[in-house]
C-alpha cells in the first residue's frame, strides 16, 4: 500500500472511525481462524458494525453494494477484507515507511534441551513450519523468546500469513485448520494463558497501527519460522485516538469487578487480571508515544509519572513472580502428538489441561483479590486522567 498524504477524509472524526474499523476487521480476523467458526448472528453483528464504521470513515452511508450479510462467516469476512483495502486505500491517512531486520531465530536445539515449556515451543516451531499454510513469519516475544519463563509465563506468538491466504473463504477455512492444532500446545506452555496466538497478514501490516503489535517486540523477538527476508511495515501517522482507545478499554476494565466489591475466584481469571494491570505501564507510555519492551515499561512509566501510587503494579510483579507451578502431565503428553489432534478434540484436549490447571493452581486469599480489584481500579482511571495531556495526535 502506498504512502498517501493527509486528506480531508483523513481529519478526526473520519481518522477514528477509519482506525476502529480496521481494528474491527483484525478481532474478527482473530476469533475466526484461533477459535472455531464463528456463528451467523456473530458474522451478521461484525457486517453491521463494519458497513456502520465504513460510512463513517469515508463519509457516506452505512452501507457497500456487494458486500455479504453474514450468513456465511467466512465468506463475509475474506470479502469484507478485501473491501478494507479499498477503504484505507482512500481514507488518505499518512503512512511511514519501516523496515526492520528478521528477528534472530531460536535455537531449537536449545528448546529440547530445556525442561518447563520449552519443549511445546519446540514442537508449535515444527508444527507450524510444516503446516499448509505456513505463515511466512512467526515471531516469538515475551519471556520465552528471552528465555527468562517462569511457571506464571505464557506463550507471545505472532504468525503472519500471506496476504492472499485470508482473502478467500477457503483460505480462511485452511489458516483457521492449521491453527486448530496449536491449543494443545498452548496449554502444555500455560494451561491458564488468556490469550492465543496472534494472526495478522502481510496486508496488515502494509498499513499497521503500532500498538497492534509495536514495532519493538519484532525488534526483540526470535523467529520460529524464517522468512529470509526485511519485515516491511507501514506505520500508520496519527494513530493517537487507536492508542488511547486500547488504554482506555484496558484501564476501565476493572469498574465491574470493582463495584462488585470482590475478586475472581478463578485461576484463569485471576491471571488475567494480574496480566492486565502489568499491561498498563506499557500502553499508558505508548499512549504518550514511547514505545518499550514490556520488562523496561515499570520503570520507565513510574518514572515518566512518579506522583501516581505504582503500589498495584508492584503486587502484581510479586504475585507473578510466586505464581504455582504449571501440571505437568501436558507439558509430558501434548509434544509427543504435536500435529494428530486438530479442531474440537485439539480443543478438548487443551480444555482438559486447563481444567486440571484451575483446580491445582493456588489462589490468593479472597479479601486480598479484593482490595486488588478495588487498587487496580482506581489505578486505571487515575492513569487515565494522567495520560490524558501527553497523548499524540
Amino acid at each position: 500500500m502506498q504512502e498517501r498524504n493527509a486528506s480531508p477524509a483523513a481529519d478526526a472524526p473520519h481518522r477514528e472511525a477509519t482506525l476502529e474499523l480496521d481494528d474491527l476487521v483484525a478481532r474478527f480476523t482473530q476469533a475466526s481462524v484461533t477459535g472455531p467458526r464463528p456463528a451467523p448472528g456473530d458474522a451478521e453483528d461484525f457486517v453491521r458494525r463494519y458497513l456502520e464504521l465504513r460510512g463513517r470513515a469515508l463519509g457516506t452511508g452505512a452501507g457497500a453494494p456487494g458486500l455479504p450479510s453474514g450468513s456465511d462467516s467466512d465468506a463475509a469476512l475474506a470479502e469484507i477484507r478485501l473491501d478494507r483495502r479499498r477503504v484505507l486505500g482512500a481514507c488518505g491517512m499518512e503512512l511511514a515507511p519501516l523496515e526492520l531486520p528478521e528477528p534472530r531465530p531460536i535455537e531449537r536445539a536449545r528448546l529440547a534441551r530445556l525442561g518447563g515449556g520449552y519443549p511445546a515451543v519446540a514442537a508449535i516451531a515444527r508444527l507450524l513450519a510444516r503446516s499448509r499454510p505456513a505463515p511466512v513469519r512467526a515471531v516469538l516475544h515475551g519471556s520465552y523468546a528471552t528465555f527468562e519463563a517462569i511457571p506464571y509465563s505464557d506463550l507471545d506468538l505472532l504468525c503472519v500469513y500471506a496476504e492472499d491466504a485470508l482473502l478467500s473463504a477457503a483460505g480462511i477455512r485452511a489458516v483457521r485448520h492449521a491453527l486448530s492444532q496449536l491449543p494443545p500446545l498452548l496449554a502444555a506452555v500455560d494451561p491458564l494463558s488468556h490469550h492465543g496466538v496472534q494472526v495478522l497478514s502481510e496486508g496488515d501490516l502494509a498499513w499497521h497501527p503500532s500498538p497492534r503489535f509495536p514495532p519493538v517486540l519484532f525488534r526483540m523477538g526470535r523467529s520460529l519460522v524464517l522468512a529470509g527476508r526485511p519485515i516491511s511495515l507501514g506505520l500508520v501517522v496519527g494513530d493517537g485516538p487507536d492508542r488511547r482507545r486500547r488504554l482506555e478499554r484496558l484501564a476501565l476494565s476493572f469498574g465491574d469487578l470493582a463495584r462488585a466489591g470482590k475478586g475472581p475466584r478463578d485461576a484463569i481469571l485471576v491471571k488475567d487480571l494480574v496480566s492486565r494491570v502489568l499491561l498498563l505501564p506499557a500502553l499508558a507510555l505508548g499512549t504518550a508515544g514511547e514505545e518499550v519492551w514490556k520488562g523496561d515499561s515499570f520503570a520507565k512509566a513510574e518514572a515518566r509519572w512518579p506522583d501516581l501510587d505504582w503500589g498495584i503494579v508492584r503486587t502484581a510483579s510479586r504475585w507473578r513472580e510466586r505464581w504455582g507451578p504449571v501440571p505437568a502431565a501436558g507439558r509430558l503428553l501434548f509434544p509427543p502428538l504435536a500435529g494428530l489432534l486438530a479442531g474440537r478434540p485439539a480443543r478438548l484436549a487443551a480444555r482438559a489441561a486447563r481444567e486440571l490447571a484451575r483446580r491445582r493452581t493456588p489462589l490468593p486469599p479472597a479479601r486480598s483479590l479484593a482490595n486488588f480489584v478495588t487498587a487496580a481500579d482506581r489505578f486505571g482511571r487515575m492513569l487515565l486522567a494522567a495520560t490524558a495531556c501527553c497523548a499524540p495526535r
